[in-house]
């Protein structure tokens, strides 16, 4: 039986942004269900949105292995760490099951990064975005309210741009929601790669047009796993930082191909 798919959205977005690629998944054969991050649509900052987020996904997690189905966790942006959230929610879901896990028992089979954050231990993604890696940091267009809630003021050009359709774009905007600050700034944890001990197969789908997550810093993020001697298999795609919207279909079959044949 195949997976079932976990998808994480990053910052400001939705489960419902991921829809195309849902569709596209199911039609594969593979189950889907979507995370909602407490973060994102927060009334006010509870001073550890990051936290939350990671219990979210967990419980996802925990839900859905109780039940016997095997997950891979997908996560896109922000939802890698979504400042680990992702990331920190599979190292304490496995840290957790480790002591009563028996052969066949449900668990994590593969997690797939997507144009996403894998910090290390103590980092933030306020931390990650320093001048010196980011030459966008300084402009990034956010506006903050008295009680921490951030919203993003160019969706456009920083996330569905240069390869999403416009009135895709557009549709994608209309769903977004503000977020808690904390999100960005409370420091990780577990890191990106705690969960390496465990042997879980890593992916990473990143790509070259992406104006919200450079490149560079995405090809360090997986230089960095591999130095940690973790085994990662990674695809450069010529797109901006939502393939999800521009390119279903296409992303779709990379999971298919990663969960099948592991690369």
């Amino acid at each position: 039986m195949k997976p079932t798919i976990l998808l994480v959205h990053g910052a400001y977005h939705q489960p419902a942004h991921f829809a195309k690629l849902a569709d596209h998944l199911e039609e594969m054969g593979y189950e889907t269900e979507g995370v909602a991050l407490p973060s994102v649509g927060a009334d006010a900052d509870p001073g550890n949105a990051l936290s939350q987020d990671a219990a979210a996904i967990k419980e996802g997690l925990v839900n859905l292995t109780q039940q016997g189905k095997n997950v891979v966790l997908f996560m896109h942006s922000y939802g890698g760490i979504t400042q680990n959230c992702g990331s920190e929610a599979a190292a304490s879901f496995l840290e957790q099951r480790k002591p009563q896990a028996d052969e066949g028992t449900a668990t994590i089979v593969r997690l797939i990064y997507v144009n996403a954050y894998a910090l290390n231990k103590g980092d933030s993604w306020a931390a990650e975005h320093t001048a010196g890696k980011d030459p966008n940091a300084a402009n990034f267009p956010a506006s903050v309210d008295d009680k921490g809630i951030a919203t993003w003021l160019k969706p456009v050009e920083y996330y569905y741009t240069p390869t999403t359709d416009a009135a895709e774009a557009e549709a994608a905007v209309a769903l977004l929601r503000p977020m808690a600050t904390s999100a960005f700034l409370e420091p990780t944890q577990y890191g990106a790669y705690a969960w390496a001990e465990y042997g879980v197969p890593v992916s990473y789908v990143g790509c070259k047009l992406d104006r919200m997550l450079p490149i560079s810093m995405q090809e360090d993020f997986v230089k960095r796993m591999r130095e940690a001697m973790v085994s990662v298999t990674a695809t450069w795609l010529q797109y901006d930082h939502s393939p999800f919207l521009s390119h279903a279909e296409e992303l779709a079959k990379i999971v298919d191909v990663a969960v099948e044949k592991g690369e």
